[in-house]
C-alpha cells in the first residue's frame, strides 16, 4: 500500500508523520525533524491514514507558525 507523502513506518507497524523543520528555523529550534504520532497503525484502511496525514499536516503547520511567531530578533 503506498502511504501518504511525509507518512513512514516506524518501530514496527506504528505510522508517524515525519518533515524537516525549514532551513530558516534551525536557529530557533534544536530538532532539524518533526515527527508527528497520528496514533494509528500500518495495518489501518487507507481512508483512516489519509485522514490522519491531513490532521498531521495541520499540526505540522501550526508548530511551524508557531515557531515563526516566536523569531525574536530584534532590529
Amino acid at each position: 500500500m503506498d502511504l501518504p507523502k511525509y507518512i513512514r513506518t516506524m518501530a514496527g507497524s506504528a505510522l508517524y508523520y515525519d518533515r524537516g523543520v525549514p532551513t530558516r528555523l534551525h536557529s530557533l529550534t534544536p530538532d532539524r525533524r518533526i515527527r508527528i504520532p497520528p496514533g494509528i497503525v500500518a495495518s489501518s484502511p487507507l481512508k483512516a491514514i489519509q485522514r490522519a496525514a491531513l490532521d498531521a499536516q495541520e499540526e505540522f503547520d501550526a508548530r511551524i507558525t508557531l515557531l515563526d511567531s516566536s523569531d525574536v530578533s530584534l532590529p
